[in-house]
């Protein structure tokens, strides 16, 4: 532990990031371009070695989660290191408050939603993220499952601060069984992993930096949507009110996985799988060793277009702010798992609308229903005789040219002209609060440079 200010971070004694004894050097390192080749693309290639590893053929959507997540953790871990984040919050020119408020977070947190009763996904989460990652812990952990960290007044007057059980994965993977947390424990994570740190109890001064990437795995049944109407809603055998909240996961997805792979065994690899993990590894070191990668102009316009067209469909006051920081963090992490400076329309920017959008499905508990209602590219599958880098070029050109569509809205604000009852002649309290939501989704999109409202904020503040 080594206090830092009003900070206290747990950080290894090493001066480099441990993903970087994983780093192979000369000829060992060139099986990734044969692979990109042999598969059409560095993504499509990504996925391949993480099924052959694990000797277990994912679901795409999942895979290329997991892959992005665990790069995002990697450049995370080696900025830390480096200082582009620093160890204190001057390391980034934010000061405590931002950092309680969210800003300055480079994580994406997933959760991923079972069958009821079927315990293979987290199994899965497990041994993806001691793959993916040099540090790695479980929650709960017994008694040690306390979420936040506390600090102790000792006789002598000083403080000790006692990290939580987050800390123990420290700028790696924590995977979390939902379902086998204290209600305590899951309200307590939902806060935390909203915030790029967090404060101690009894010290209201102490800021600890919360570094670690949550992987988590739950029962479909068991999650709060996020529009309450759908709380009703016939999901699978409901025995009990949902318990777990879907705030602070960048991504929330359904795994499609067979899992009778992991109790039977998958087909035969298609490559050596001791090979697949060390150049899985070597990716992960390099993601951690480079700059974070930046927000390309035409990724930037992509995501923009997006948001847009999200705030123009969604049934909710507006894209929560943590769906944009979202939108930003897997097209940065997408560039950092191909070795690139830059997040690019395609594949990058088109992965995270993929994923968000998912995502929005997931958290509305079906109410829903996508804004990528793309023909013949609803999803990415291993059944298409593209590679899943083209699937993600052939639906950007089509999600291009729907969003555009969305440019020019007739109505600013909630709901638009959808059957010529939208959300423009609304008055009163539920107004007010939506154009309070609008606002804050807007200083959240200038916040992570996506140009969100296009004039809509000038027509929701004139009605």
């Amino acid at each position: 532990m080594a206090k830092t200010g009003i900070e206290v971070e747990a950080r290894s004694m090493a001066l480099t990031a441990p993903h970087q004894r994983w780093r192979l050097f000369g000829p060992e390192a060139s099986g990734l371009e044969a692979a990109a080749e042999a598969t059409h693309g560095p993504l499509a290639a990504l996925v391949e070695m993480l099924n052959a590893a694990m000797r277990f053929e994912f679901d795409p959507h999942v895979a290329l989660t997991l892959l992005t997540s665990a790069a995002a953790c990697a450049a995370g871990a080696g900025a830390r290191y480096a200082g582009d984040y620093g160890g204190a919050a001057e390391g980034v020119g934010l000061g405590p408050q931002q950092l309680l408020g969210g800003q300055g977070r480079h994580q994406i947190n997933v959760l991923l939603l079972q069958e009821d009763g079927a315990p293979q996904t987290l199994r899965m989460l497990k041994g993806a993220a001691q793959l993916l990652s040099p540090q790695v812990c479980c929650l709960p952990l017994g008694h040690a499952e306390q979420v936040l960290p506390t600090v102790v007044q000792g006789r002598d007057g000083a403080y000790s601060a006692f990290c939580s059980a987050l800390g123990s994965a420290n700028t790696g993977v924590a995977v979390v069984d939902m379902d086998a947390l204290a209600a305590k424990s899951r309200k307590q994570l939902a806060d935390v992993l909203q915030r790029a740190a967090v404060g101690a109890a009894g010290a209201p001064g102490l800021v600890v930096p919360q570094t670690a990437t949550v992987w988590a795995a739950c029962g479909q049944s068991d999650l709060i949507p996020a529009d309450p109407s759908a709380c009703g809603a016939s999901v699978g055998k409901r025995w009990a009110k949902p318990t777990v909240s879907c705030s602070g996961f960048d991504v929330v997805l359904s795994d499609g996985s067979d899992e009778s792979q992991l109790l039977w065994g998958g087909a035969k690899p298609s490559m050596d799988p001791l090979r697949a993990a060390a150049l899985l590894q070597h990716v992960m070191a390099c993601a951690s060793g480079r700059p974070p990668p930046a927000l390309g102009a035409g990724a930037h316009g992509f995501l923009s277009q997006y948001a847009r067209v999200l705030r123009q469909s969604t049934q909710l006051p507006g894209p929560q702010a943590e769906l944009l920081g979202s939108l930003a963090r897997l097209a940065r992490a997408s560039a950092a798992l191909r070795g690139g400076d830059e997040a690019q329309e395609a594949p990058d920017a088109m992965l995270a609308v993929l994923l968000v959008d998912q995502t929005v499905v997931s958290k509305m508990g079906g109410s829903y229903q996508s804004a990528l209602d793309l023909p013949g590219a609803c999803g990415l599958a291993y059944t298409d005789a593209r590679s899943l880098d083209e699937q993600l070029q052939a639906m950007h050109q089509l999600a291009d040219r729907l969003f555009r569509q969305f440019e020019a809205p007739s109505c600013g604000g909630f709901g638009g002209d959808r059957g010529g009852g939208g959300g423009g002649d609304e008055e009163g309290e539920g107004g007010d609060a939506r154009r309070r939501c609008w606002a804050a989704s807007d200083a959240a999109a200038e916040g992570w440079g996506l140009a969100l409202s296009g004039g809509e904020s000038d027509a929701d503040g004139g009605r």
